[in-house]
């Protein structure tokens, strides 16, 4: 069994440079490059993350609904507090509110100011999850999913007024 191995050993250290020198042969022609080559750097431009929100509010209602709360709108690499005031035609019950989401159609911080109108099924026992998309006078529009805690009801017709801070 030891003499097996060294043979194997002694091919293998016989064979190697061959199969090496055998490589490294690429048929004895040259590869020509042309003096005139011109290299081409592209700049690579990095954007800035899209507009986004984050936002905790507290609702309370009894037919007419009220919700406040402030918030973080995130664009183009700073942040920006705001504060929204919502009132609602058809919210029963009292809830904390944490949402977040995208903004579309934002060109500056001062076109995410301002009224806007929404439309709001949801229902939160306990806990509770929800999406409203809104859109503003000047045609910035808001995507949020909501998480919720507390009891309520709502089946509302939404003015909600967002001011920067």
């Amino acid at each position: 069994m030891r003499i097996g191995r060294i043979v194997a050993l002694g091919l293998a250290l016989t064979i190697t440079p061959v199969l090496a020198a055998q490589a490294d042969d690429v048929g004895g022609a040259e590869i020509a490059v042309p003096a005139d080559t011109t290299v081409i750097v592209e700049e690579v431009v990095t954007a800035p993350p899209p507009a986004f929100v984050d936002l905790n509010s507290t609702s309370i209602g009894a037919g007419l609904g009220i919700t406040w709360g402030e918030g973080t709108l995130s664009f183009e690499g700073r942040q920006h507090s705001f504060t929204v005031t919502e009132i609602g035609l058809g919210e029963v019950g009292f809830s904390k509110i944490n949402a977040m989401g995208g903004v579309e159609n934002l060109s500056s911080v001062s076109d995410f100011e301002g009224h806007s109108v929404a439309v709001e099924a949801s229902a939160t026992m306990g806990k509770g999850v929800g999406t409203v998309t809104m859109r503003n006078d000047k045609g910035v529009t808001l995507t949020l999913q909501a998480k919720s805690r507390g009891a309520q009801l709502s089946l509302a017709a939404k003015s909600i007024t967002i001011d920067v801070q």
